[in-house]
Parts: C-alpha cells; structure tokens; sequence
C-alpha cells in the first residue's frame, strides 16, 4: 500500500486506519468470515433469537456458488447441516456437509461452500439448518434455476 505524507498527526492516523479497513476487508476469506471481493446476494434468511441463518448465492464462470452463513448476537455453539440437490436432464445429485460451529458475538461464519455447475433446465434447492446446543433452531431453504 502506498501511504502519503500528511500535515497533521490526525490526518495520517485517519489515512493509515483507512489503509487497514480496506486490507482487511480483501483478506477477510480466512478464518470463516465471509466479506470477499465479489459481492453475494442473499437468497433466504430465517433466525431464531440470536442466531441468523442465511444462504447466498455468487455466480461465478458459468457455476453457481452457494454459501451458508451463520451470525449471532452473542456467543452459539452448536451443529448445522448445508444440504444441495441439484437436478437437471442428466439426473439429480445431492451433496451434503456437516460440522460443529462455534460462533463469537456478532461475528457471520461461512458453515458450508458449494460450487455447482448449473445446465440449461437445471434447478438447485439448498437447505442450511442450524441447531445450537441450547436448543436455538435456524432453517433457509433457497431455489437457484438456471435463468436466476
């Protein structure tokens, strides 16, 4: 990054700061936070109390990308499952994933990844469900056809 020299003390401290945001910003992919370059609409959102559910959708080179996310008001701990069907003319396929989540306060989560190749006619159903251990319950259930 380039920094320039500044007059006074408080304009460089609001260039370097600003400087730090946007890195930030660009390397928020690792460690389960999901900000990234390409911009992802949100397909279905449900919540439950504290705990928001959400599967968004970025299409990228002729596949779409689904991604579940989690967000919580304070601290969750607890199990999901991130289910896509896909179906089309050639058939259909499934494709799940699972895991435990620990999830600090009002931070978002990526729970599950999915790339998928989507042909001309195909349909796509997504289900993220969310279960924390004390007992809070989060359900999206999202459609991606090939013309969405």
């Amino acid at each position: 990054m380039l920094f320039f020299q500044l007059q006074t003390r408080r304009r460089n401290t609001f260039v370097m700061l600003a400087a730090l945001l946007s890195s930030s910003v660009i390397g928020a992919g690792a460690a389960g936070q999901t900000l990234g370059i390409h911009a992802m609409s949100v397909l279905a959102q449900a919540s439950s109390g504290p705990l928001r559910c959400e599967i968004r959708k970025d299409a990228a080179s002729g596949a779409v990308e689904l991604t579940g996310i989690i967000v919580g008001a304070r601290h969750i701990v607890g199990a999901f499952r991130f289910v896509v069907t896909k179906s089309g003319k050639a058939g259909s396929s499934n494709i799940a994933q699972s895991d435990r989540f620990d999830l600090d306060p009002d931070k978002e989560k990526t729970v599950g990844h999915i790339q998928i190749g989507l042909e001309r006619d195909g349909h796509v159903i997504a289900d993220l469900s969310v279960r924390s251990d004390d007992g809070l319950e989060c359900r999206a259930t999202a459609q991606v056809g090939q013309s969405d």
